[in-house]
């Protein structure tokens, strides 16, 4: 009968025949770099794109649809279904992580795992209007276990109105695989 592997042993081999602790503080401070600025997004919530997404959700909530009805219970307008904005807001991270995609193979990451959300829903979203979404690096922290060896990063997302108030902030992690 074989013997268990044990937390050290499993270290040592996650280390020894994947990535060494050098190169992955390397790849740390790397991808830090890259996010090193806030990137900022811009997306509109036009009627049109509403009205797709509201089907696509099934959302057919009154409040969602007229801006009369939304009025009657103290919205400015119709409102954005909240199941909808993490999407807008996932679709604009899809941009980055296209952008970023190249520099990070290089660095010798092998891909990227969602690994969580924690949305906070601060004010309605109204139809219509226009939004500001900033993304910034919140933390990276090293994961090494039986099947690799990964960086699980935070990200800090926040939607911004046209009067620059907070009104959605999300907390997004993810695995990137290193080796």
């Amino acid at each position: 009968m074989k013997r268990p592997l044990t937390k050290i042993k499993i270290k040592r081999i996650c280390l020894g025949e994947r990535v060494t602790q050098p190169d992955l503080k390397n790849i740390k401070e790397s991808v830090r770099e890259e996010f090193s600025e806030k990137e900022v997004f811009f997306f509109e919530t036009s009627e049109s794109i509403m009205n797709e997404l509201r089907q696509i959700f099934g959302e057919a909530m009154s409040i969602y649809v007229s801006d009369e009805e939304a009025k009657k219970y103290g919205f400015e307008g119709a409102v954005v279904p909240p199941s909808i904005i993490p999407t807008l807001v996932s679709s604009k991270l899809g941009e980055l992580f296209v952008k970023y995609a190249p520099r990070f193979f290089k660095l010798g990451i092998k891909g990227m795992i969602h690994a969580g959300s924690h949305a906070h829903f601060l004010k309605p979203l109204i139809v219509g209007r226009k939004y500001k979404i900033e993304v910034s690096l919140k933390d990276i922290t090293e994961k090494i276990g039986r099947k690799g060896t990964y960086l699980l990063t935070f990200l800090d997302i926040s939607v911004y109105d046209e009067n620059d108030e907070l009104v959605y902030r999300d907390e997004y992690n993810f695995f990137l695989k290193v080796k």
